[in-house]
């Protein structure tokens, strides 16, 4: 019982570490969401290519960011922001909300793991 309760916290912490924002810009092809929350991009058998787009990957713990930006989106001397970097720009300051909402939910977790761990531990079997 412990191990799965902890593996449930566990893996809910995982689910609530990164935080990714994606904008794709496509004429052809569908983003589809697996099982596991997981966006990809599905483009039918006669596409010739992925879509153009702008991602961008928060890691909460580690503070590490990652952006990828396609060619066409990337800014230029001529064009320092392209209409979709400025609109991606602007769904990675909405995510401060985000975050702000995961880190209390985060200490939230450690407070009721703390509170109830010991008590799991305790119960006959464990």
């Amino acid at each position: 019982m412990a191990s799965s309760a902890l593996g449930t916290i566990l893996e809910t912490l995982k689910s609530l570490a990164d935080l990714e924002i994606a904008t794709v810009v496509t004429d052809a092809g569908f983003l589809q969401l697996d099982d596991k929350g997981t966006i990809k991009f599905v483009a039918p058998p006669e596409a010739k290519q992925g879509a153009a787009g702008v991602y961008t990957r928060i890691n909460l713990v580690g503070g590490d960011i990652l952006n990828v930006v396609s060619k066409a989106y990337a800014p230029t001397e001529s064009n320092s922001t392209s209409p979709v970097m400025a609109f991606h720009q602007t769904q990675v300051l909405a995510s401060k909300e985000v975050i702000a909402t995961n880190m209390k939910t985060l200490a939230e977790l450690a407070r009721l793991a703390g509170e109830n761990f010991s008590e799991l531990l305790k119960k006959p079997g464990n």
